[in-house]
């Protein structure tokens, strides 16, 4: 039988009928309307994605109006990852529905809002171990499956989405596993995952047999966006230069094909015409391209491997065999070839040098930390300045009703569950809002 990568597909066929298949509980099927097309309609629709339009990327958005945010980064994701998935005849909807909801667990003011509640967690003697940890992807679970309320369970926690979607966003970023060991240096029940964000490792747990190379694409495309619209936005803040870029674009011209070498032409002939904003978008067509078509080609050869390896020819071939492939090996198949992978590692130091610790982030940086720390110190010193949502949260995690009068009568006993509320309703801010509270707070809004 000849080769098909639709064979390594998430199925669709008969899907709805794994009783485990969501997070809660299984849903009557609909036939104009697909298990992932559910979940992808419910990550659109909620507060966590629309909330992205105000958090901050890589720079902060105040200065300019079309620098990236957390939610045109993810539009963008969704894009090149559904170019990959369907060049690979991968499951379009499964993609889509992790790109929309792989970064709704970021915090305002990027990557740094992540280590400082990360780092506050760790330092607070008041959180219980098992309570610790911080991080976006994972978040991302906490909101979906706890915190969020949609139309189809207005009285229930989370959107019950599938477990295929959570494996996919949970693993678009690296997870942190940790081995537990005995006395002769065995890893104890490697079946359980260990994290070193505990609060989240019930989820990892339930959802580690659904994994799919849907969510492997995606993991990628966030890469791929990466490379191109950090470089865009840096332009505009005059971070790196034009002569940088076209010196490091020179490092691929190995891998470029004949629309590629026109594309870096176009790019070194306008360097003194072309307005910045058509230099962006004409790197940006050169770079994208770039990773992915090699992503496509190097992937499709992989899954090629796979398929002869393990006997695969036909999709239930896959779903047969698919627990017997080693993580070591499922993860390795969606990648870009060797030599791209070397290039990468010059070109990941250059943007961590050039753009992420440049002047104008690493200031920005510094002010998303101040209020983040200011606005936890607030809260977790006086709980009655939270809102009435953050309180009801509290009340609801220690089994009482919701009472702003009376609650802090229950804060001594109960400060991790209370921390970790705070935790929440601070990494749920955008940047706007976390300002907003930050003046009300200290000070001279009313």
């Amino acid at each position: 039988m000849a080769f098909n990568c639709n064979h390594f597909s998430a199925p669709i066929k008969n899907l709805h009928k794994d009783a485990n298949l969501r997070w809660v509980q299984p849903e009557i099927h609909q036939a104009h309307r697909g298990e992932f097309s559910k979940d992808r309609d419910r990550i659109l629709y909620s507060k966590s994605f629309l909330r992205m339009r105000g958090k901050t990327q890589v720079f902060m958005l105040q200065n300019n109006d079309y620098i990236r945010t957390r939610l045109t980064h993810t539009l963008e994701v969704n894009q090149i990852a559904k170019t990959i998935a369907i060049a690979l005849c991968q499951n379009v909807e499964l993609v889509e529905a992790i790109a929309l909801g792989h970064d709704v667990g970021h915090t305002p003011f990027g990557h740094i809002g992540e280590r400082t509640l990360r780092n506050i967690l760790e330092n607070d003697i008041d959180t219980l171990p098992e309570k610790r940890g911080f991080k976006h992807n994972l978040q991302a679970l906490r909101l979906l499956c706890e915190l969020e309320k949609g139309a189809d369970y207005p009285d229930s926690k989370g959107l019950n989405l599938t477990k295929y979607v959570l494996w996919g966003i949970a693993h678009h970023s690296s997870i942190k596993r940790i081995a537990e060991y005995d006395q002769e240096g065995n890893i104890i029940n490697k079946e359980i995952i260990k994290t070193e964000n505990p609060i989240y490792d019930n989820y990892l747990n339930s959802i580690k047999n659904y994994w799919s190379f849907e969510g492997l694409i995606v993991a990628l495309a966030d890469e791929i966006a990466q490379r191109h619209h950090d470089i865009e936005d840096s332009l505009l803040y005059g971070v790196v230069n034009r002569k940088t870029i076209i010196e490091k674009l020179a490092e691929f011209q190995r891998l470029f094909s004949k629309v590629d070498k026109k594309t870096f032409s176009k790019l070194k002939e306008g360097f003194d015409s072309l307005s910045n904003p058509v230099f962006a978008s004409v790197y940006s067509r050169l770079v994208v391209n770039i990773y992915v078509v090699n992503a496509i080609t190097q992937t499709r050869d992989n899954l090629r491997a796979l398929g002869i390896e393990y006997n695969i020819h036909s999709q239930k071939d896959f779903a047969n065999v698919k627990s017997n492939i080693p993580e070591e090996a499922y993860k390795k198949v969606v990648s870009f070839s060797d030599e791209l992978i070397q290039i990468d590692k010059s070109f990941q130091q250059f943007l961590k040098m050039s753009v992420l610790s440049s002047y104008p982030a690493q200031t920005m940086d510094g002010k998303g930390e101040y209020i983040i720390r200011k606005l936890y110190s607030a809260f977790s010193n006086n709980p009655t300045q939270l809102p009435d949502t953050a309180i009801a949260s509290f009340c609801e995690q220690i089994g009482i009703p919701f009472q702003r009068a009376t609650f802090n009568d229950y804060v001594e006993d109960n400060k991790s569950i209370l921390h970790r509320c705070i935790i929440d309703y601070i990494g749920g801010m955008t940047d706007r809002y976390a300002y907003d509270e930050y003046d009300r707070l200290y000070g001279t809004k009313f």
